[in-house]
């Protein structure tokens, strides 16, 4: 093969000549060769079928002219140094196709020597890489885009190892939702994290999924959170397979669902309330009609007391099962007499939560107090009027309470002859149900009723702290 003519002399040309011309030529790789100081004599037809030139074109450095004008400079300077200084060559860059495209390549060269280690010639060869740069660049872009979603999640996220179930990625969302550093994470299983009771669904899922008896898995789940909370999450488990379609892997996501958890325990523990009420609610009602029954217009006032045992109901409703506040409570049995406005009953006191236990029985002395105003009373006269004054007294933790119910302004008062429903309630039940000292008075000017009890009797539990409680547990 004559140099710088790229066709083989054919009266002198050896065998394997044609052998090797045709190899280079069929090769995929670009391929070309270069005298010991760089300048190419000669390419295969792979180059001048890519780059649409000649020989004549190309001789020399005159492969610098399909070189990108953004990488010439750089892949010159690098492979001058590699024939200076005789070290083989690699680079990755892009030549413009016959068609104007760019394509990357990577290439690579190395020297020929002689016997004596001098440099004969180069060899060399561009082999089109960009395909690969593609599916790289798209790999690059996909992993990119998963970290991103996964590091920036809101929920908890992780990759597991299905045989040993230990995490080999977490995001910070799921350190958040377990207390716990990424590093403790990456050394403890999926098992470490979940509450000693959930443990055994997990264990049995793991099984499955291992098996390949299911590729996903959903649980909800208490974790153990590293700051002794109570943490309630929603796990999914999927299998990653691998290119035998064997499950190694699993993808885990974690979804805090603590506060549906609450809500949901908040909701039975009310829906256990409303029932112990209702209860309760039935049998007062029971011992309204027992009382009532065989008196004078039994119906009217069995109707009346049941509406007045609404009233107070309602506003124990109002405030969420939590109690009722002492002055609505009042003004709930009191209302139904005498129009707040017209100032006939008037109510004093600091702010006091009667419990919704206390409340019922409470409601009912009130309403029955005010029943016997309207007819007997201070409320039966066009100038009478009631004053309604409670109190809190004593020391932390024993204190008294005491309410006191003054009529003024009405007709003469006397000692009924005989006890009816009213009495009944206003002094033996209160009495019992508070274990409270209860003194009706009948004075001249007017009716007087003080009550006094422990104070807890009257406030009783704190319901919105048992709910919590109880939410919490």
């Amino acid at each position: 093969m004559t140099e710088g003519t790229g066709t083989p002399e054919t009266s002198t040309a050896r065998p394997h000549e044609g052998l090797f011309a045709a190899l280079v030529d069929n090769i995929p790789q670009l391929a070309w060769m270069a005298d010991s100081v760089g300048s190419v004599f000669w390419y295969n037809q792979r180059w001048y079928d890519f780059t649409g030139t000649d020989l004549a074109q190309m001789e020399g450095w005159g492969w610098t002219k399909v070189h990108h004008p953004d990488h010439v400079e750089r892949v010159v300077e690098r492979i001058r140094q590699s024939f200076e200084t005789g070290e083989p060559w690699e680079d990755t860059f892009p030549l413009r196709s016959a068609s104007g495209e760019f394509r990357w390549f990577l290439s690579r060269a190395a020297p020929i020597r002689d016997d004596e280690g001098r440099i004969m010639r180069w060899f060399g060869t561009n082999t089109d890489v960009s395909d690969q740069r593609a599916i790289e660049q798209r790999l690059r872009e996909s992993e990119a885009t998963f970290r991103a979603m996964f590091n920036n999640s809101s929920l908890g996220k992780a990759q597991i190892d299905l045989a040993t179930a230990r995490f080999t990625r977490v995001n910070e969302a799921l350190c958040r939702l377990v207390g716990a550093r990424s590093g403790d994470l990456l050394a403890a299983t999926l098992s470490d994290v979940v509450h000693v009771a959930s443990r055994a669904s997990l264990e049995n899922a793991l099984g499955r999924l291992r098996s390949a008896e299911i590729s996903a898995f959903e649980l909800e789940a208490r974790l153990e959170n590293a700051a002794g909370e109570k943490i309630w999450a929603q796990i999914t488990l999927n299998t990653i397979t691998d290119e035998k379609g064997t499950p190694y892997r699993l993808a885990a996501v974690f979804v805090d669902i603590t506060e549906r958890k609450r809500a949901e325990q908040r909701n039975l523990v009310l829906m256990r309330e409303v029932n112990h009420r209702a209860k309760n609610l039935l049998a007062v009602v029971q011992g309204i009609a027992r009382q009532t029954a065989g008196g004078e217009d039994y119906e009217a006032h069995f109707i009346e007391r049941v509406a007045a045992l609404a009233a107070a109901h309602d506003v124990i409703v109002d405030n969420e099962w939590q109690g009722a506040t002492l002055e609505r409570l009042i003004l709930s049995q009191t209302s139904l007499f005498s129009d707040p406005q017209t100032g006939k009953i008037m109510l004093s006191g600091p702010p006091v939560l009667v419990s919704a236990d206390a409340s019922q029985m409470l409601a009912m002395a009130i309403y029955e107090l005010a029943t016997n105003a309207v007819k007997y009373g201070a409320l039966s006269a066009e100038t009478g009027q009631v004053s309604v004054v409670w109190s809190v007294s004593g020391a932390p933790g024993s204190e008294t309470f005491l309410l006191e119910w003054r009529e003024s302004g009405g007709p003469p008062v006397h000692k009924p002859q005989r006890s009816g429903f009213g009495s009944v309630v206003t002094r033996k039940l209160v009495a019992t149900t508070y274990s409270a000292k209860v003194d009706p008075q009948y004075a001249p000017e007017g009716f007087g009723w003080r009550f006094a009890c422990p104070l807890a009797k009257i406030i009783g539990r704190d319901a919105g702290a048992d709910l919590e409680s109880a939410a919490r547990s």
